[in-house]
């Protein structure tokens, strides 16, 4: 009797541990695919990030070698202004292009703040941009006479996995550099 009952009580696990196998590799699966897909996201941040910081630096140092035009008078031209600004977009636009596409060149803001001296600098707190200004350009300041210009771009990122993460994110740098055409403006 003992042997029967024990094949019979065997038999009985059997059929109650049908079945358990696919669950746990489901259950294991799900949670391996989701690291897999943090780990990918992360990775996409950080070239994001990376392209971001390559451009800024190769715009700012683009930028800041523009030969203004003079008017007769020995001023600035008013279209000087916008020579920076065109540069700093395109090679920003440009840089961002080389890296595979995965960057958005339409989702960058760029802004250019011009400070007249070092005082100028220390009391810079940040853009100048208002919080409900969506422009895509922007400078503040006149770049006559300013020898410091302060270069930022900014990225809305949108995540990979935007249908579970509902926050959009936002990268943001800013160069700081001495314009060459105002150099012997500059006062230490």
């Amino acid at each position: 009797m003992n042997i029967k009952s024990n094949t019979f009580s065997r038999v009985i696990l059997r059929k109650k541990q049908r079945g358990v196998a696919a669950i746990e590799f489901s259950l294991g699966f799900m949670a391996f695919f989701l690291m897999c897909m943090t780990w990918a996201e992360i990775g996409y941040m950080a070239h994001i990030s990376s392209v971001t910081d390559v451009a800024i630096s190769e715009a700012a140092r683009e930028a800041k070698l523009v030969s203004p035009s003079y008017d007769a008078n020995g001023r600035l031209s008013s279209n000087s202004s916008n020579e920076f600004m065109t540069t700093f977009k395109n090679v920003i636009t440009q840089e961002s292009a080389q890296y595979g596409g995965l960057v958005d060149s339409n989702n960058y803001r760029f802004t250019i703040q011009y400070l007249k001296s070092i005082q100028d600098l220390g009391d810079y707190v940040g853009d100048c941009r208002g919080e409900s200004d969506t422009s895509s350009e922007l400078e503040c300041g006149s770049s006559e006479a300013s020898a410091i210009a302060v270069y930022a771009v900014e990225y809305d990122f949108e995540p990979m996995l935007s249908q579970f993460i509902a926050v959009p994110g936002m990268f943001r740098r800013e160069v700081i550099v001495v314009q060459e055409y105002e150099r012997d403006a500059f006062d230490f």
